[in-house]
């Protein structure tokens, strides 16, 4: 009888994975070394997930199959020049190596531009950054209109200049210059952000890969992207309270206080989608449409695991939530589009949120008119079965309808439970899988940062950036339209608001209202122009300022206390806030303006203007405070006007 083989006890550097696959080996230990250099690259949960299936590999089909799915496994989670077990630490390091390298790449070519942007993508795309020039063929074709009541002459000489080459980082796209600075900064601040989304991703889809989502692990997002977004979440926080705000007047505060009264602050954010919704529904009344609430998902082969038994799907094709989400908004333009050639007009909201596994669903609640509603049901099913639609339980799941019948229970209470499950969990007992609702949605929250994915989308209806410049004004404004908006807005009435807009089914050209964006010439962090800075709102040629202030951002002086948080700022604290002034972007502290002659204080400076000014700053009216530069070959003849707290103008 041959003698039992003898395993040596694991090593003490042996990680939890490897321990439990210690002695599956050969007597020369190769298997282990085979094993540690590829468990070593992923994270300790990652790497035990595999391991438990490779450990059931051998035991089922031998040794030489378990090493194989372990390679497949190697090269399916491959790591893009980073590998997935790197903390923080590492990925800032490996960021400045990154800016070295371009920095050195930018000194091997000099004058030769096109081999040194070679260069560059290549390093780029080494960690999957998806770099690629790209053709910008957008041109303005805003041009000048007379109008009854000009108060400004403009005569413009325009001369046509070839524009930039751009090059395009995932989403986004940068002049050739503003590229280069970015990846050779030495400060590796960009290389720092795009890393990090990079690798975070990787880490998710590995982490769904191996069943690390699902409703019997990490719901909605797996355990160690949790974890990395509340440190995340911890380090902005300590970088906010370090900074501060000053404006022109010496008034400073800290960035965390100011960023406790925007959306940012989950309560916030809330209670104006709730205040969104109700106006809908109230308008929706007013005119006789109806509420209809939809549910669209996606096919079987983009879910990784079945929602019951938690078990892999054997369907399931490795499509990512980012991609799966593109699916569904293509689905969704096809049905806007559709809609749009027979005259079918909704508005309402879009929500998007991910089912156990991190896929994602979309729930719409639409008002529409009674008598097209058949055609909206039939647009919706069309599509949402236009992929994969003969699949078993496509007809059942794929769509889903349900008319709101407003005599038991109102549309917005239908909606307010998913907007609460996706930002705070407030007011709910449990989740839809029994899942604590707080926790739920701090785990939502990690899902739609990780993957990029907007939650929240208003369908028609008139811009939600407009409304909140009006709130700046706080009820306040010269008389007649303007007045009028801004008291909707500051009472919080969005019902208001959209009929003085024009109806939830108005055309952006024809609201009476846009923002006023004037450019700064202003160099940024990486030497462009600041661009089109928003500055007020615009109504009949006649710009209503409603920021008076220039702001900077400086380190806080050593030994400033704390700022006091406002409460439910974050996941760590549940009480109610106390009441506060309408928030905006940027604390807005000093709305009077004083004359700079003594006289009466001033709240908003009117301004009628031609379309298209490019301004600044360093023309300066003594009346009303108002900087302004007007751009080169512009002969310019204004009349300022200002107007007092009665609404009357001043000159």
């Amino acid at each position: 009888m041959r003698p039992a083989k003898r395993v040596c006890p694991p090593s003490e550097w042996a990680s939890e994975a490897e321990r439990i696959v210690w002695h599956l080996d050969n007597s020369d230990g190769d298997d282990r070394r085979f094993r540690h250099e590829i468990f070593r690259q992923w994270p300790n949960k990652i790497a035990y997930a595999v391991a438990k299936t490779y450990r059931e590999r051998h035991d089922t089909q031998g040794l030489r199959e378990a090493n194989l799915f372990l390679l497949e496994m190697q090269d399916k989670f491959k790591p893009s020049s980073m590998a997935l077990a790197w903390n923080d630490d590492e990925l800032v390091s490996e960021a400045e190596r990154a800016s070295k390298r371009c920095r050195e790449a930018l000194d091997l070519y000099p004058g030769r531009l096109d081999e040194t942007l070679r260069l560059l993508l290549r390093i780029c795309n080494r960690y999957r950054l998806d770099a690629a020039p790209v053709t910008d063929t957008d041109t303005d074709t805003d041009t000048d209109t007379d109008t009854d009541t000009v108060t400004v002459t403009v005569t413009v000489t325009v001369t046509v200049t070839e524009k930039e080459p751009r090059i395009r980082v995932g989403q986004t796209t940068h002049p050739v210059t503003g590229f280069i600075r970015r990846v050779t900064s030495r400060d590796s601040r960009w290389w720092r952000r795009q890393l990090r989304s990079r690798h975070g991703r990787d880490i998710e889809a590995a982490a769904i890969q191996v069943g690390l989502v699902k409703a019997q692990a990490g719901i909605y997002a797996s355990d160690e992207t949790l974890e990395r977004k509340r440190q995340q979440h911890r380090r902005n926080r300590r970088i906010l309270e370090s900074m501060q705000a000053v404006n022109d007047s010496g008034y400073c505060q800290s960035l965390a206080e100011l960023s406790d009264v925007t959306i940012s602050n989950p309560r916030i954010r809330r209670a104006e989608l709730m205040t969104r919704a109700r106006g809908f529904e109230d308008i929706a009344k007013s005119l006789g449409h109806a509420a209809e609430f939809y549910t669209v998902t996606c096919p079987s082969r983009m879910h990784a695991s079945h929602r019951k038994s938690g078990k892999p799907n054997p369907k399931y094709d490795g499509t990512t939530p980012k991609e799966a989400q593109a699916y569904l908004a293509t689905v969704w333009a096809r049905i806007r589009a559709a809609a749009a050639r027979q005259g079918v007009g909704v508005y309402g909201f879009r929500i998007a949120e991910p089912q156990h596994d991190g896929t994602p669903h979309w729930h719409l609640l639409l008002f529409v008119q009674p008598n097209q509603i058949d055609t909206v049901r039939a647009l919706f099913k069309k599509y949402a079965l236009q992929t994969d639609g003969d699949e078993d339980g496509a007809k059942k799941h794929r769509f889903k309808a349900v008319a709101i019948d407003c005599s038991k229970g109102s549309a917005v209470g239908y909606i307010a439970k998913y907007i609460s499950k996706n930002i705070d969990g407030f007011a709910l007992d449990s989740g839809v899988y029994g899942e604590n609702p707080v926790e739920g949605a701090e785990r939502v929250k990690a899902w739609a940062s990780a993957w990029g994915i907007r939650q929240f989308q208003q369908i028609g209806g008139p811009p939600v950036s407009v409304w909140r410049e009006l709130r700046r004004l706080k009820g306040g404004g010269p008389e007649g339209a303007v007045a009028e908006l801004s008291a909707a807005a500051d009472l919080g009435d969005w019902q208001a608001y959209v009929k003085l807009m024009g109806g939830p089914m108005a055309p952006r050209r024809d609201h009476p209202f846009r923002l006023a964006r004037l450019w700064s010439d202003q160099p940024g962090q990486y030497g462009e122009p600041l661009g089109w800075q928003i500055k007020g709102v615009e109504y009949a040629n006649l710009i209503i300022a409603t920021r008076f202030q220039q702001w900077r951002i400086e380190r806080r002086p050593l030994g400033t206390l704390p700022s006091e948080r406002i409460p439910d700022a974050d996941f760590e604290n549940s009480g109610m806030p106390e009441p506060c002034s309408p928030w905006t972007c940027v604390n807005n502290c000093t709305a009077l303006l004083p004359r700079h002659d003594g006289g009466p204080t001033l709240r908003v400076v009117a301004m009628s203007m031609g379309k298209g000014w490019r301004w600044d700053k360093h023309a300066h009216d003594g009346k009303c405070g108002l900087w302004v530069r007007y751009p080169p070959n512009v002969k310019v003849r204004a009349n300022l006007s200002v107007w007092n707290s009665q609404g009357k103008a001043d000159r």
